[in-house]
């Protein structure tokens, strides 16, 4: 497996772009109860099955510069590929 992310911030705003790839024949393994550091690992899809590539794009606002103090905004997007499914072939997720 190998994982990689830039970001670049200036006046409260951070653009970052992020990509990992899987290698292997089994998905990332897991130790019970702690969840792994990789790029694209989300509470809904871990983008870690076997062989799988994927990005992300990635947009933060802190409203700190505006006088919001505490105020956070981020979005991103995901996406991927050759995700390798039992019995399924490639997939995505």
């Amino acid at each position: 497996m190998w994982t990689s992310a830039l970001y670049y911030s200036l006046d409260g705003h951070s653009l970052g772009a992020g990509c990992q790839q899987m290698s292997g024949a089994t998905a990332f393994p897991y130790i019970d109860g702690i969840a792994p550091y990789l790029v694209n690992f989300f509470q809904i899809n871990d983008f870690a099955g076997a062989k799988e590539k994927s990005w992300q794009l990635r947009y933060d606002f802190n409203f700190d510069d505006i006088g919001l103090a505490g105020l956070t905004f981020m979005t991103r997007h995901i996406n991927d590929w050759n995700a390798q499914r039992p019995n399924s072939g490639d997939g995505t997720e």
